[in-house]
């Protein structure tokens, strides 16, 4: 099988993508984990939205691989909530869309002989060429979506609706029904807990054959 890749996008930002990987992380074994930032010339302070931290402004050329536990490691940032979540590795892409390939190819060097890699990504590889693929979507972002989503919810294998105490009925009949016209109604995974996931057959399927620890769903 090779490198197993399993790629988990987002729709936004905070919308719960980090928190899928490391309800996967917790499952594999062998598994390293990979942040990428996607950094375009218009970015003026973070990309997320947030207090910028330099990264993305300093960066010098195409792409960046982070491997430095001290910079890795700072309590609360996404990489080390993978690390603790029981990544065996963990690095972190910055880069340009003109980057993005030899990133991976990078990173994909880092992670050789490891069982697989979880992805938090829209963007550093398609749907396509990852075994597993899934998007997370919090309706009550919709107004914050990256225009990536139109083109990765057909494409990918689960689409997960992350439903949070927020979002309000109308909100959510609205999103289900744009996600519906993009995929089908019938292949959205409508949860209040994302644990739920790991029940998803494609999920289920994969995660069986390299799990750590017995699922929910067993």
């Amino acid at each position: 099988m090779g490198l197993i890749k399993i790629l988990v996008a987002g729709a936004a930002s905070n919308c719960g993508k980090t928190a899928m990987c490391e309800i996967l992380l917790r499952h594999l074994t062998s598994f390293a984990a990979l942040k990428v930032t996607r950094v375009t010339e218009e970015t003026n302070g973070c990309p997320r939205g947030g207090r910028s931290c330099g990264v993305c402004s300093s960066l010098g050329s195409d792409y960046e691989l982070i491997v430095e536990p001290q910079t890795l490691f700072v309590e609360g940032t996404d990489t080390d909530r993978f690390h603790k979540a029981g990544a065996c590795s963990v690095a972190w892409v910055v880069a340009r869309s003109s980057g993005m390939a030899r990133a991976w190819q990078d990173a994909e060097a880092l992670f050789s002989g490891l069982s697989g890699v979880v992805i938090e990504s829209n963007s550093i590889l398609p749907p396509s060429e990852c075994t597993l693929s899934m998007i997370v979507v919090d309706p009550s972002s919709r107004l914050r979506w990256k225009p990536s989503v139109y083109a990765l919810v057909p494409k990918v294998d689960v689409v997960i609706v992350n439903i949070r105490n927020s979002c309000s009925p109308r909100r959510l009949t609205s999103v289900l029904s744009e996600l519906s016209s993009l995929r089908g109604v019938d292949d959205l995974l409508v949860v209040n807990d994302l644990y739920i996931t790991l029940s998803h057959p494609k999920v289920f399927g994969l995660l069986s054959l390299v799990t750590t620890s017995a699922f929910p769903f067993d």
